[in-house]
This record gives C-alpha cells, sequence and structure tokens, in this order.
C-alpha cells in the first residue's frame, strides 16, 4: 500500500482540481456496481491508492490521477476500476506484485522496529495482532525482553469429551508461543502438600510465599525487568488469575499483560509458534533437574532449592491486595466495604455473604471471546447498575469469588476502568467461598 503523507496528498488534490476538463477515459461499459459509489470529492480524498494496481498505473505507468477520479465520478467502484487500470496498463506480473507487498512488509518492518517495545506495551492489553506482529518483525529483541506465560487452567471438563483437559500435555505438544513458560497455578501456589503449616485446611489456589515465587521465577529464567505476557488456549478462561499473580507478587504492574485472545486467535492472525515435545529444561541451567520436557517439577524444587541458604536472583514481595476472612467479617457486619463476588450465575445454590453484590466474571469478558475483556463502555454499566463507585479511592472494595480465580477478572477490570488502586482499597479474598462456606461461625446466607 502507498502511503502518501498530508503534503503529498495535498499536492495531489491541488493538481487535480486545476484540470479544467478531465480527458475522458476509454470506456470499456460501466461494470456492475460491486459497492457503494463514491463522489468525485470521495476520489480526491482517496484515489484508490490502497490497491497495488493504482500504484503500478500511476506511480509506474503515469496513468493519470485525473482520469481516475472522473471515472469514480461516473460510478466505478475501486474493484471495478482496479480491473480496468490493470488492462489499461497491460497488467503486472505477479513478480512486480510479490516485490510491491514486500517492499511494503520491509516498510512496516522498519516502522514497528522504530517504536521501542517498552512504548508497544504500554497497556495492560494487548492484542493478538499486536503479538503476532511484534514477535514476527522483532522476534530477537521481542524475545530477549518479553516472556510468554502459558495460564491455561481449566475448571471444567471439555463439554465435546466431558474429560478434563491437561494444559501442561497439551503446552508440551503445542502449539505454544515462542520460548514460552507454562504456569501452573496450582504448582506454584501455597499447597498444603508443600506447606502444610502455611495452609492447614488445605485451601486450594492459595497465593505463594515469596520465596517460593521468586525460586519459580529463576528456575524459568525470569527476571523483574521482563515484560510478562499472559496467554491462554481457548476453553481456558483464566489468564487475569496469572496476571494477578504477578501483580501481587510485587513485578513491576506496567510490565504484566493479558493477551486478548487464545492463541489459536494469534495462529490466525499469522503469529509463528512452536510445536513438538520439549525434550530439555527451559529454564536455568542450575534448575535443570527441576524441569521434565518443559514442565516444572515444583515438588523436586521445593526439595532441591527451597530451603537453601541462596537468595533467589528475582525480587518478590509479600504477595499484596490480598485479605482474609476478618477483614470480609467486617465489610459484612457493616463498616462500609463493598463486597463483590464474581461467581457465576449459579452461586446461590451454594450460599453468598449477606451484603455481597453478585458481578459475574463471565460479564467482564466479551460474548464473542471468553479471553478478550469486554468493552470499557459495558464494565463500567456493571459497577453502575450496582452502585458501585469504583473511581472513589476511599472505598474499600473486597472480590470474592469461589475459590480465589474468577475473582481476579473483576480487580483486572477495576484496573481498566481507571482506580487507584492501593494496597489499603482494593483487595482479593484469597479463599473465598472454599473457606467461608465451610466456617459455621461465619454469617452466610444459604438457599432454601
Amino acid at each position: 500500500m502507498t502511503v502518501l503523507t498530508p503534503s503529498q496528498r495535498g499536492r495531489t488534490r491541488a493538481r487535480d482540481k486545476d484540470i479544467a476538463s478531465p480527458r475522458q477515459p476509454r470506456r470499456l461499459g460501466t461494470p456492475r456496481s460491486l459497492g457503494a459509489e463514491l463522489t468525485l470529492n470521495d476520489a480526491l480524498e482517496d484515489p484508490v491508492t490502497c490497491t497495488p494496481a493504482y500504484f503500478v498505473a500511476v506511480h509506474v505507468r503515469g496513468f493519470e490521477k485525473s482520469s481516475a477520479c472522473m471515472m469514480m465520478q461516473l460510478g466505478w467502484t475501486k474493484a471495478a476500476l482496479t480491473l480496468f487500470l490493470m488492462r489499461r496498463c497491460g497488467g503486472f506480473s505477479p513478480r512486480r506484485t510479490t516485490r510491491f507487498n514486500k517492499e511494503a512488509r520491509l516498510a512496516t518492518k522498519r516502522k514497528l522496529s522504530a517504536v521501542p517495545l517498552s512504548e508497544q506495551l504500554k497497556d495492560t492489553l494487548v492484542s493478538v495482532k499486536q503479538c503476532a506482529d511484534m514477535v514476527n518483525e522483532q522476534r530477537e529483541e521481542m524475545l530477549s525482553s518479553v516472556v510468554f506465560i502459558d495460564g491455561s487452567w481449566y475448571h471444567k471438563p471439555d463439554p465435546t469429551t466431558n474429560k478434563m483437559r491437561n494444559p501442561a500435555e497439551e503446552f508440551k505438544v503445542g502449539p505454544r508461543m515462542p520460548q514460552s513458560k507454562y504456569l501452573d497455578i496450582d504448582a506454584i501456589a501455597c499447597s498444603n502438600d508443600l506447606f502444610p503449616e502455611l495452609n492447614p485446611k488445605d485451601l486450594p489456589h492459595m497465593m505463594p510465599p515469596e520465596r517460593w515465587f521468586a525460586l519459580a521465577m529463576d528456575a524459568y529464567g525470569i527476571s523483574n525487568e521482563q515484560h510478562i505476557i499472559v496467554y491462554a488456549r481457548r476453553g481456558a478462561l483464566f489468564a487475569p488469575r496469572v496476571w494477578f499473580l504477578f501483580l501481587s507478587m510485587g513485578h513491576d504492574p506496567n510490565k504484566i499483560h493479558v493477551m486478548q485472545g487464545s492463541i489459536e486467535d494469534y495462529i490466525e492472525q499469522g503469529g509463528p509458534v512452536e510445536e513438538g515435545w520439549l525434550p530439555e529444561a527451559i529454564g536455568q541451567t542450575e534448575y535443570a533437574k527441576c524441569f521434565d520436557s518443559g514442565i516444572l517439577n515444583v515438588t523436586q524444587l521445593h526439595i532441591e532449592h527451597y530451603h537453601e541458604s541462596t537468595t533467589p536472583q528475582y525480587i518478590a514481595r509479600e504477595a499484596t491486595h490480598i485479605c482474609g476472612k476478618e477483614a470480609v467479617r467486617q465489610a459484612v457486619e457493616g463498616d462500609g466495604t463493598v463486597i463483590l463476588d464474581t461467581r457465576s450465575s449459579g452461586y446461590k445454590k451454594y450460599g453468598h455473604m449477606p451484603g455481597s453484590l453478585h458481578l459475574p466474571y463471565s460479564k467482564i469478558a466479551s460474548e464473542g471471546n471468553a479471553l478478550v475483556v469486554n468493552s470499557e463502555s459495558a464494565l463500567k454499566e456493571l459497577f453502575v447498575t450496582r452502585n458501585v463507585d469504583y473511581l472513589d479511592a476511599n472505598q474499600k472494595i473486597i472480590l470474592s469469588c469461589g475459590s480465589g480465580v474468577s475473582v481476579c477478572h473483576g480487580f483486572l477490570a477495576l484496573k481498566l476502568l481507571g482506580r487507584e488502586i492501593t494496597e489499603e482499597n482494593t483487595f482479593i479474598y484469597d479463599a473465598s467461598w472454599a473457606e467461608w462456606g465451610q466456617e459455621d461461625d461465619l454469617p452466610k446466607i444459604l438457599p432454601g
């Protein structure tokens, strides 16, 4: 595509307007309209410059722009005019078209490469096309400063097979993003198996101790300076949980991103992927024993490294934006804190906290793609209709769900809407209903 600067477009319009009586082109018979007719003003604004035929006809063969504009005024569509220009100019070879397209791609590559990755990755959400373009055009720089994290996690059986999918096995086989890592939110959690003293109730998905998270990052070879882009596969809905994990553990918020769409969408946009089994460790050499075909063996990591005296290179902090049941109890008793329950629509059959507001995580995702966050206006409506002043930094908000996973959709939505999130005003109840529902002394509204 030929890209004209504003000054070039101005000169083109001025030159064409100076022609009092444009030469009437030889008519081949007005073709059937293939689209909306264009006026002369439309033609002057956009004289078919989006087609290779126009580029060859005008810039290579010297065909008059004014004639092209006149033909468009007479009802010729862009598609029909393109065919005419190809015939009028004797056509152009596939080689020339290929060369033109190649030059256009090279120009795009030079333009993209001129923009630092830090500028391209300044938003929390990144599109699949943006990721595909960056990997295609800036692969070396991209893969040194950006880490793709496969955060696929399934909470229900696959409806087509009625069996649970295994995201780790899917990652091993591929397709997967180039040099990506698979992060299992259960494996890296504060589990009862590895940390019985920290999780005596054996609650699921609990946030990890800071040293444990830092060791895992060292094993993966992830540094604090790198950008993190979390992605998932179709059917895996909870990439925001991995985004929140990095945020809570102290990674720079400006360097944590969520890809909008699945890896399947990324492939459809022309993004390169890796396939086939990973035979070796994908992390640091000293952690090689802790990997099995690219999957982190957390039991081995705990045995080999957790009790060592060495300090991890990755700098983590104690999990922030996390609250326990006592903070939720105070909110239920009326301290002014808003409680948002992000469970799905069937939550009432399990019970809920008195005074909590239901904000299903499925509404935060778009209807057409569960891995794409809904529009800003739709997100605003979710909070406004529930009378939640999300922009009031003095309004405390606690988010809860079934086990601390879908709740991260709500936290992400608040950030995207511009809430001034601090460690004192926005919290996730990590244990959520998994703890609250089984505690007899905690107030709850049960069905029936």
